[in-house]
């Protein structure tokens, strides 16, 4: 495709750069003037990440009860699964109890029609785990699969981006699927904070301390419209053209 004098060509996308790797090829990225991703590093940085009111609405509630009749909830449809998440889940559903409302390994159904996400939310803060299982593992990859649990009241079991400590609203706020060596010793840790309370407790320490400086300013870095700040680029642009 020609490229038109005057254009500003943006290479948008909010899929990881796994499933879409022409993102991490120079000779393809070249071709475009401006990175709108969930990249960090991009020109105009698209995340994930919540703005911090939802968080300091969480924070301004309390932990919901745990009425669920199982310690682990999973909200997955789609298969695809370039991180092992597919066979980690199966593995984790042969030894301890998961009840999965999405169409992968379905096995529960919401209680009523979710068109807002306040049903699913609500289902997940009624359990003590949430598994958070990311399509592909990449640098700064980091979706609501995450934060959903942490804005509902649970825990995230997490698998996915290597630096996800830093899109973490404090610390121990999530179990890391990665620091075990399989379903095995995954099953057997979540099976021991749920039986130890005050061990369970801990993961919600950050609730009762705030969010971290550091995320903090990671939220404020994303507060605003990645599409405002797009605009402002393509007036500066055309300015400079005239």
């Amino acid at each position: 495709i020609r490229k038109r004098p005057g254009q500003l060509w943006v290479a948008w996308s909010m899929e990881s750069d796994v499933n879409y790797p022409l993102l991490n090829d120079p000779a393809f990225m070249r071709a475009f003037d401006l990175e709108m991703t969930y990249r960090r590093s991009a020109d105009i940085w698209c995340p994930y990440l919540p703005k911090e009111q939802p968080f300091a609405d969480a924070l301004a509630a309390p932990v919901p009860d745990k009425t669920a009749d199982a310690p682990v909830v999973m909200f997955q449809s789609a298969s695809i699964d370039r991180s092992g998440r597919n066979d980690l889940a199966r593995g984790l559903m042969d030894r301890i109890a998961v009840h999965s409302y999405g169409r992968f390994l379905n096995n529960s159904q919401l209680p009523r029609d979710d068109r807002s996400g306040g049903a699913k939310r609500a289902v997940i803060g009624s359990y003590k785990f949430c598994i958070a299982f990311e399509n592909s593992i990449g640098v700064d990859y980091v979706t609501e699969k995450f934060f959903d649990p942490l804005l509902a009241g649970t825990v995230p079991v997490y698998l996915g981006a290597p630096n996800i400590e830093a899109f973490a609203p404090g610390p121990n706020a999530f179990v890391n699927a990665s620091d075990f060596a399989g379903p095995d010793e995954l099953a057997e840790y979540l099976v021991h904070l749920d039986r130890d309370d005050a061990a369970y407790r801990k993961y919600f320490a950050w609730r009762d301390n705030g969010l971290s400086d550091d995320f903090r300013r990671l939220a404020a870095a994303a507060s605003g419209n990645p599409f405002e700040r797009l605009s402002e680029i393509v007036a500066e642009h055309c300015a400079a053209q005239r």
